[in-house]
């Protein structure tokens, strides 16, 4: 088995062109803003639920090359479920960019989220507001997204039970590098750019929404190695990196990581098959996970962005 580790690292470190690249969406960018969480004034979140009857929240999203989304990563600056409702719940959208609405130079430009893709209905008791990242997955779908295709991912509130709220993270003011990429759905059915200084928050702003997505797999079916068997996000990372493995596991999970230039600098037993890897004191750089199962040496690149 140790050779068969020495192997995996030797083939990752110089065949990285063949490796898989598993790419958040949204996430560089947001981390390179100050993470904030906007209050409404009547009560709510600007981002969330409030007493102005916010319906959704949306980041718009693109990429240049093909891909296919795999989940849907949300950061909750609060979660409050206060109902004891178990049907309270969210509803996670993806869109088809093109609709109708208020943007900041016109009432009736077609840049707005238009049809759903596809869509899945989260209770509020399975999300979080300890600073890890909601998971929503998508990946029993082939959804294709086409290069530079502009598509929106959508927090619904409407399914949500009396008493409970939620707020979504966002970048503060004017800091992202695109701008004007947020949207929500007023009360009355609207979607109006959040940046809007009338009918909006007047708020140029990137919210806690990700998508991660395998570009190496355009056409919807991945190939039959054993990256298929590991997701890792955000990837690019920051502060952690989450490893689900998509298999039963039976006794231990071991994983190691090694720096861009081969050295261990981290490793751990669990005993499941999710977990995360504190990545806050590393330096940017392409890294290597190897994480082993009873039968199983799997391998990935983990991507540092400070």
């Amino acid at each position: 088995m140790k050779k068969l580790i020495v192997c995996c690292l030797a083939v990752i470190m110089t065949m990285s062109v063949r490796a898989q690249i598993s790419d958040t969406l949204g996430f560089a960018e947001y981390n390179s803003g100050t993470e904030t969480l906007y209050e409404s004034p009547n009560g709510g979140y600007a981002f969330g639920n409030n007493g102005y009857g916010d319906l959704a929240k949306a980041q718009q999203f693109s990429h240049d090359q093909s891909f296919v989304i795999r989940e849907v990563l949300l950061k909750f600056g609060a979660v409050e479920f206060n109902s004891a409702d178990s049907t309270s719940s969210v509803l996670v959208n993806i869109y088809n960019f093109g609709g109708s609405g208020v943007s900041i130079v016109s009432t009736s430009d077609s840049i707005a989220p238009d049809s759903i893709i596809s869509s899945r209905q989260i209770p509020i008791h399975e999300l979080t507001d300890d600073g890890t990242l909601s998971v929503v997955d998508f990946s029993s779908e082939t959804i294709v997204i086409q290069p530079n295709e502009r598509f929106f991912v959508a927090i619904e509130f409407d399914s949500l039970a009396l008493g409970d709220t939620l707020g979504l993270f966002s970048t503060s003011d004017e800091d992202p590098s695109e701008s004007y990429l947020s949207w929500e759905l007023t009360s009355n059915g609207v979607w109006v750019i959040v940046g809007h200084p009338a009918y909006s928050w007047n708020l140029d702003v990137d919210l806690g929404i990700f998508v991660a997505v395998d570009v190496n797999d355009p056409a919807g079916v991945a190939e039959l190695n054993n990256q298929s068997q590991l997701t890792l996000y955000p990837n690019p990372a920051t502060d952690f990196v989450r490893v689900d493995l998509r298999m039963p596991i039976i006794g231990s999970v071991s994983y190691k990581l090694f720096s861009p230039q081969g050295r261990l600098i981290d490793s751990n037993t669990v005993f499941k098959n999710s977990f995360s890897i504190n990545t806050g004191s590393l330096a940017t750089g392409v890294y290597v996970l190897l994480v082993e199962t009873e039968n199983s040496v799997i391998s990935e690149r983990v991507i540092i962005s400070k």
